[in-house]
């Protein structure tokens, strides 16, 4: 299907809205809901992403609805001493997820020098010039 047609209507709305582009885009979306012609050549390129994206969203929407919601809230019996210092241990422990980073995988210990790495900053350390003048 020829694209002439999609780009001939455009051209018709910039003449109208006088060269303004989001008046021209209003007036091509009221036309393309009368215009099944020109609906279907405006969304064709983007199809894929608009059908992926409604596929998705139903599917969520099913996946919340599966989930029964409890009867009643669950209580978690904590009195006011205990809650407090649960919720600093959480906070203080060394594994506490940090805000930004909750999905970040975990700290590695930091892996010894390479012996070329080592070599290097010898060389280096060997070529400035030692006197007690700088400082």
């Amino acid at each position: 299907m020829s694209r002439k047609y999609l780009e001939d209507k455009i051209k018709d709305a910039l003449v109208l809205a006088s060269g303004n582009s989001a008046k021209a885009q209003k007036l091509v979306i009221q036309w393309a809901l009368s215009d099944a012609k020109l609906l279907q050549q405006l969304c064709k390129p983007h199809l894929n992403g608009i059908t992926a994206h409604a596929v998705g969203r139903v599917m969520t929407q099913m996946d919340r609805d599966d989930e029964p919601l409890p009867e009643e809230p669950v209580s978690m019996d904590l009195g006011p001493s205990s809650f407090g210092k649960s919720l600093l241990g959480a906070m203080s422990g060394q594994d506490t997820a940090q805000f930004g980073h909750e999905s970040a995988a975990p700290r590695h210990k930091r892996k010894q020098a390479s012996q070329q790495h080592i070599n290097a900053i010898h060389k280096i350390a060997r070529k400035i010039p030692k006197s007690d003048d700088n400082y």
